[in-house]
């Protein structure tokens, strides 16, 4: 079975001003813009992690016309609007895989929608991801999404590099050794640490370190 790598780790924001106001207080890094998702009507800044790892913070595009499809990150739903406005936080991470589609069948076997493999762009970039049709996240964002990026250089050697690095991706969830179990049974349960969440709704967060801050917490 492959074992997915750690591809990025996505912050949900209302809108990328308060989103870059906010992780420039937290760490200090004045992420970059990135750019449009034409088909899901959002935008974002990066910056890269490391050569093939990157930090992205993303929003709804106000300038973009009625969707034909819900937006991904579970953007579009009542109760991620109300996370976000209480505070800005990470709502995803990603796993890249080469192999998308026997990485849906995994997930169909352990009894996990991950979605369907749909092409994405933004500017000149092409990759494959997983998204649900309503656009909801596995297990509240701590199953990962999973990618699939063209063969070749990883886009995050092209991104800005500013010293931003993860630590630690931690998740919380109501039922802990059944995410584990997923988790492994998608071959990414290396790359993260879980523990039981106190309520009822999954958590994710993060510890990363910058230039002059050793202990970042979002």
């Amino acid at each position: 079975m492959e074992k997915l790598e750690f591809d990025h780790l996505v912050i949900g924001v209302l809108s990328l001003r308060q989103g870059f106001d906010w992780v420039l207080e937290a760490t200090g890094i004045e992420v970059p813009e990135g750019g449009e998702h034409p088909r899901m009507g959002t935008h974002n800044r990066v910056t890269a992690m490391a050569p093939d790892t990157f930090f992205e913070i993303i929003a709804i595009n106000p300038s973009t016309t009625i969707q034909k499809e819900a937006r991904w990150f579970a953007l579009d739903h009542a109760y991620q609007q109300e996370r976000l406005t209480e505070r800005l936080r990470p709502i995803a991470w990603v796993a890249r895989t080469t192999n998308l589609d026997a990485a849906l069948e995994r997930g169909r076997k352990i009894g996990v929608d991950l979605g369907q493999a749909i092409e994405m762009t933004r500017g000149d970039m092409r990759w494959r991801i997983a998204v649900r049709s309503d656009g909801s996240l596995p297990e509240g964002g701590t199953v990962p999404i999973l990618i699939q990026w063209p063969e070749g250089p990883h886009p995050a050697g092209a991104m800005a590099d500013l010293g931003l690095r993860l630590n630690q991706i931690m998740l919380r969830h109501p039922q802990p050794n059944r995410l584990k179990d997923l988790l492994a049974g998608l071959g990414v349960d290396h790359l993260v640490s879980v523990s039981e969440a106190p309520g009822m709704m999954p958590e994710i967060s993060a510890a990363m370190h910058a230039p002059g801050r050793d202990d970042i917490k979002l």
